[in-house]
């Protein structure tokens, strides 16, 4: 487990120098241990307490990258066994399964899928990343030439370094075997392993998932390495492979190999990552600004609203189904819904007529006409006040009669 603050503070100078930015050595140790601080942000700690914390506040799973640029795959630095105790850190990556025995053309269309299926949610864009190449044919002519092909084909979307170091996976036929196998290659200097336990079965895997996670968190280093699963093997059915990859979402895996991608199955299980390996403290949001939806013009109308992503998600897609092109200006609210920031204060009429001064949406409309959301009609007056030369209407309190309310809009 990671060191407690008190812990750190043990090997800290103590000068209380504030050089840190926070005022004393304990408070500067009380963040450390948080992940809010950096080690190196202390300018009098010794070389030999950054290797001493270095060393023992290392997550007991090891973290690793795979591949490089902006589609680099980052796995493992877990912390602890439940979502609840802190968060989790790196989201398992999708692989689809490519064998060397496939036609060109079937490599081809799943790669096609690989890189083009993708879908926007709350403000995010979700997709797969990787592609999981298998021998099959016991050809090694057959076999790097799928992998040549493979690259290949990546190399169109992102920048690839010539020159990498790849981890290495090994599989066993249980965990012992696999814990004897990463303790001769750590021995050796490989440092960045992937476990396969090496069972095709969903309750052994499962169990092996669990096994392997608390005997990571207990320090067992020989298990502190990203595992990998393979749901494509324990299952004919797709969409029943689509639930066995469910449960290693949740249930500890760091790469899960699909035998294809298609969206009906795939869009489930990357919303339950993003859901899963979504920080509960830390509610999404979307940036700040002014979204144009549909084309708007002088004439459009303009809505305001938080920036919680799924409020926003939500609004924006209602304002899509009107068919009604309009302005919706997005006010930082610090991830708050509407109800819940203007009950905060983060919502009410000082906070929201800063910004649409600052937003520069009264250049963009010959009206000056601001729909506010129903729930937060109480700022009318005050936004009036607020804004001179503007007008303020109350709109709907459920998204869901936006597009009615659009659709009868006229600016005054």
């Amino acid at each position: 487990m990671p060191l407690t603050g008190i812990e750190i503070f043990k090997l800290l100078p103590k000068t209380n120098c504030g050089k840190c930015g926070v005022p004393t050595c304990l408070a500067f140790a009380m963040q450390l241990a948080a992940s809010k601080a950096d080690l190196s942000a202390c300018p009098t700690v010794s070389d030999e307490t950054k290797t001493k914390l270095s060393e023992a506040s290392a997550p007991p799973i090891r973290p690793l990258t795979i591949g490089t640029g902006t589609r680099a795959v980052k796995i493992g630095g877990e912390t602890v066994m439940y979502r609840h105790e802190k968060r989790f850190e790196n989201p398992p990556g999708l692989a689809i399964l490519i064998s060397d025995k496939y036609s060109d053309q079937d490599i081809d269309s799943r790669l096609e899928r690989l890189n083009n299926l993708q879908f926007e949610r709350v403000g995010l864009t979700l997709r797969p990343e990787m592609a999981a190449i298998k021998n099959d044919s016991d050809q090694v002519d057959r076999f790097i030439s799928v992998i040549n092909r493979v690259k290949q084909n990546i190399d169109k979307i992102t920048t690839i370094a010539k020159e990498s170091n790849c981890p290495v996976a090994v599989k066993s036929a249980n965990i012992d075997e696999a814990a004897l196998l990463t303790d001769q290659l750590t021995k050796a200097g490989i440092k960045d392993i992937v476990i396969d336990s090496g069972s095709r079965a969903l309750r052994q895997s499962l169990e092996d998932q669990i096994f392997i996670r608390k005997g990571a968190l207990a320090k067992l280093r020989a298990l502190g390495f990203p595992t990998i699963v393979f749901p494509c093997e324990m299952t004919q059915d797709l969409m029943k492979e689509s639930v066995i990859a469910s449960t290693f979402i949740a249930k500890y895996a760091g790469i899960i190999v699909l035998s294809d991608f298609l969206g009906h199955s795939l869009f489930p299980l990357l919303v339950e990552r993003m859901n899963i390996y979504t920080d509960p403290q830390k509610p999404l949001a979307t940036k700040e600004g002014i979204y144009e939806i549909g084309g708007p013009n002088e004439n459009s109308p303009i809505l305001i609203t938080s920036n919680f992503s799924l409020t926003y998600f939500i609004v924006s897609g209602e304002i899509e189904n009107s068919k009604v092109p309009a302005y919706l200006l997005v006010k930082d609210t610090e991830g708050l819904s509407v109800m819940t920031a203007w009950a905060a204060g983060k919502f009410v009429a000082d906070a929201i007529a800063p910004f649409v001064k600052k937003s520069g949406i009264g250049d963009k409309t010959k009206h000056h006409t601001l729909i506010i959301p129903g729930y937060a009609a109480q700022e009318s007056g005050g936004l009036e006040e607020e804004l001179p030369g503007w007008k303020i209407e109350v709109g709907t309190r459920e998204a869901a009669h936006i597009p009615a309310f659009l659709k009868s809009w006229k600016a005054r």
